[in-house]
């Protein structure tokens, strides 16, 4: 079993806890169908917004 790297934080009572890092990248649980992602850029008001959209959405 892989190990999750950890990170260490203090609490506000003064101790300390290992918490999971949380520098990982977020998984993408779903990926925008073509449509939905078309159907909001065209939603978009601006030019920049739609480009905006499309890179977010790789």
């Amino acid at each position: 079993m892989a190990q999750q790297p950890i990170e260490f934080d203090s609490n506000s009572d003064g101790s300390v806890s290992a918490y999971p890092d949380r520098t990982q990248p977020k998984i993408k649980v779903r990926e925008l169908l073509l449509s939905e992602i078309l159907t909001k850029v065209h939603g978009a008001k601006t030019k920049a917004q739609k480009i905006k959209i499309l890179q977010e959405e790789d």
